[in-house]
């Protein structure tokens, strides 16, 4: 088909056109992409630097009645903290820790500048029994950290009916103010995270109660003299007890806390329990006991029922208790203890009471002696802390402290029980216990 020479001049001029309008378009672009770009910086600019809100800070004190201080608390937004100024505070009621991510903060390098006594609470304070509600601080709010305090005589007023484990230095979560002593039962408050350090706590029923809580840290705190006055399953340094007795979705298991650092000493039942009410059964998943220092405590430094792992014991001091080093009483799997000095514990270093349900790994932990744990066949030329059944414990460190390592040292394994010796660099280390050498070889796995 033919076309037409004006038609051919109406398309040259129309494609120009076209051309010339986006060439303009694209110089005005040209133009404000600058002016864009610019907009951009200066907004971007504005809000990184807009003032940024900060934690906020209240302050208490002791010429505060509780009833005051409880409303300081209640009045933080997650963040702040409630600074509490040196003094004695004489309570006449628990405080209450009830907003998420708020921290109640004494002096954490002096803790026994703050002072908050809870003997002062009278009876009838709450809705439990006469004397039953003598906790110095309640947590009901996940992500609370309580740091810096000496807290004292959180304990019953009398013997009878009513919840002896509720009355603590620290209880958190549980039934707190709920009346759980009649049925049918309220429901418990599960706690979701929390930092309870660089407290002494001494004269309470028990000192940090964790009530089906989990992802908590409790550190380096010192813990003594809980006591079994009015109560004699109360007196434990850190317990974490649990119950599926409110019904499905009313507990959690108890998982990934970390407990480590703190001092747990003369207290007249057990350093530290995790255990539950028979037949419950509840996972500790995660959680670490770690670095303890776990001594002179009537009864035991750590107690286990009613609990399945992986829960992991290491590198804690556990000596100089009344009865055993760690009890482990029914249903109990997945626990590992190793790299702990475990000695001068009277009865037993390990005790599995029930050897039809619970056993514990105990291997490379030093027991007193180089010679290991004593075992009546097993092991009787160990003149160590004595172990039942069901315990692993061998190889073990011969060294104290356990799984320490030299420089120019390695481990070893010698003889037929597999004991772990150091080697310092020269034959000499080894002429003490050539007698009992069968034979020796490098360990593949280093322990440090």
């Amino acid at each position: 088909m033919a076309i037409e020479e004006g038609s051919i001049n109406i398309i040259l001029r129309t494609m120009t056109f076209d051309i010339l309008v986006e060439r303009r378009k694209e110089k005005m672009n040209r133009g404000r992409k600058p002016i864009l770009m610019l907009l951009l910086v200066s907004f971007i600019a504005a809000f990184v630097t807009m003032p940024k809100v900060q934690a906020g800070t209240i302050n208490v004190n002791n010429g505060m009645t509780t009833a005051q201080i409880n409303s300081a608390i209640a009045s933080a937004v997650s963040g702040d903290v409630v600074q509490f100024a040196p003094g004695t505070y004489s309570l006449t009621t628990s405080l209450v820790a009830g907003v998420a991510g708020v921290t109640l903060q004494g002096d954490i390098a002096n803790p026994g500048n703050v002072i908050i006594d809870a003997g002062t609470i009278p009876a009838n304070s709450g809705p439990k029994p006469p004397g039953r509600d003598r906790d110095a601080f309640q947590v009901v709010a996940n992500n609370v950290a309580i740091k810096g305090f000496k807290i004292i005589n959180a304990w019953d007023l009398m013997t009878g009916a009513g919840d002896g484990w509720q009355n603590n230095g620290i209880t958190v979560g549980g039934d707190i103010t709920l009346i759980d002593w009649l049925e049918p039962y309220n429901k418990p408050i599960l706690i979701d995270g929390g930092t309870f350090s660089n407290n002494i706590i001494e004269n309470c029923s028990n000192g940090i109660y964790l009530a089906m809580s989990k992802n908590v840290v409790v550190s380096y705190n010192t813990i003594r003299t809980s006591s079994t006055y009015t109560r004699a399953d109360a007196g434990t340094g850190i317990i974490n007890w649990n119950t599926k007795a409110w019904g499905a979705g009313n507990w959690q298991d108890p998982t990934n806390n970390m407990i480590e650092n703190n001092v747990l000493e003369y207290n007249e039942r057990t350093g530290i329990c995790l255990g539950a009410w028979d037949p419950d059964l509840f996972t500790v998943s995660g959680t670490v006991i770690r670095g303890n220092v776990i001594q002179y405590n009537l009864r035991r430094a750590i107690d286990l029922m009613y609990i399945t792992g992986p829960l992991l014991i290491t590198k804690n001091d556990i000596c100089s208790n009344g009865a055993e080093g760690i009890r482990v009483l029914y249903n109990v799997s997945g626990a590992e203890a190793f790299c702990n000095n475990i000695y001068d514990n009277t009865n037993f270093g390990v005790n599995v009471y029930d050897l039809a349900t619970a056993s514990l790994y105990a291997e490379n932990n030093w027991w007193g002696s180089a010679t290991g744990p004593y075992h009546p066949t097993a092991h009787p030329s160990g003149l160590g802390d004595t172990v039942t059944d069901n315990v692993d414990f061998e190889p073990w460190s011969v060294y104290y402290p356990s799984c320490t390592q030299p420089v120019g040292g390695e481990w070893v394994p010698i003889n037929a029980a597999k004991t772990l010796v150091q080697l310092v660099g020269s034959a000499l280390a080894l002429s003490a216990i050539a007698a009992s050498f069968v034979g020796f070889k490098r360990t593949k796995k280093r322990l440090s």
